[in-house]
């Protein structure tokens, strides 16, 4: 049988699975920047505000997630320090478009 429960009324074990599960929904994009699933699942399992980010269970495992965002609070949260850490350092190229 599957439940559905929100984050924030868990064991905070649960947003380690919630980072895990995310992970592997998108383990070659997450590739490109860290290749350390372990200090990547930390780093976005920190980010989340557990308010916004419900949790599909089968038993007492987590296997998918669902997370909303407002126009005043996101889903997630990341600090300068935390994202380097989990992503490293990438440079953003802004192209102009032409008139």
């Amino acid at each position: 049988m599957y439940t559905i429960k929100r984050l924030d009324q868990l064991d905070k074990s649960y947003k380690q699975q919630a980072a895990s599960v995310l992970i592997q929904s998108f383990k070659e994009d997450f590739a490109i920047f860290n290749k350390d699933e372990r200090s990547l699942s930390i780093d976005i399992a920190d980010s989340f505000r557990s308010d916004h980010v419900y949790v599909a269970m089968s038993d007492e495992e987590v296997i998918g997630l669902a997370a909303f965002s407002t126009k005043h609070r996101y889903s997630q949260v990341s600090t300068l320090i935390r994202s380097v850490r989990a992503f490293g350092f990438f440079e953003r190229i802004f192209v102009r478009e032409s008139d």
